[in-house]
């Protein structure tokens, strides 16, 4: 939607005035209809995510973390290996 000038407003005629207000307050009411959406999200935003400890949502639910374990990474090669001590008894 494009404005009038001050200017503009002077040269518009009573019912463009009418037409305009009423496209002016619809438009409100829609951006205050956005805003009270936008502050619901950013509360939801706000919250913690729900987890064992802050909601009935059972452990094995939880998020996992980032971190690496001290396991070692059986997928990258890290099979047995073959050691020779010494003569073998038979």
């Amino acid at each position: 939607m494009i404005l009038p000038t001050g200017a503009q407003l002077d040269q518009i005629s009573h019912a463009d005035l009418v037409a305009l207000v009423k496209a002016l307050i619809a438009r409100v009411k829609r951006l205050e209809e956005e805003n009270l959406q936008l502050k619901a999200e950013i509360e939801r935003l706000k919250q913690p995510p729900a987890n064992s400890r802050n909601s009935s949502q059972p452990p094995s639910r939880d998020q996992k973390s980032n971190q690496s374990s001290d396991k070692p990474n059986r997928k990258e090669g890290n099979s047995l290996k073959v050691i020779h001590s010494g003569p073998f008894i038979t």
